[in-house]
């Protein structure tokens, strides 16, 4: 049996190494944050300028930096919400200004995917309270 002395050297360890992962953590978002933030704004300013396959592309990289990069993005997170609401935005715009035959088509299908990934997670937001 251990004795007290060494197991609490073992729980200070373990707190100590968690301590270093959290802010590990807290750094890897300080510098990602802004990089997703900016490419939110340069995907709205792309939509407000016209330029729906541009605004497209810039939100598909900022979904996929959030997923990659921020955690809890993909745990029924409004900011991924927000993210994809927008997305969905710019493909309607690129459907109803751009597309046709086929392209059309297929846009459309994944516009109604990301409307009901994005209303599952508002309703899951709020039946969790």
């Amino acid at each position: 049996m251990p004795s007290n002395k060494k197991k609490n050297s073992a729980d200070k360890k373990r707190q100590k190494q968690q301590r270093r992962t959290r802010q590990a953590t807290a750094q890897d978002l300080k510098e990602v944050a802004p990089k997703f933030r900016q490419l939110l704004l340069s995907a709205r300013q792309e939509y407000a300028k016209g330029r729906s396959y541009n605004a497209v592309e810039t939100q598909n990289e900022a979904i996929e930096l959030g997923t990659r990069k921020l955690p809890r993005f993909d745990d029924d997170s409004l900011v991924k919400a927000h993210a994809m609401l927008e997305l969905s935005l710019a493909k309607s715009a690129v459907m109803t200004d751009f597309a046709s035959g086929d392209e059309h088509s297929k846009l459309r299908v994944e516009w109604h995917g990301l409307i009901a990934e994005i209303m599952t997670i508002y309703e899951s937001r709020v039946a969790a309270g």
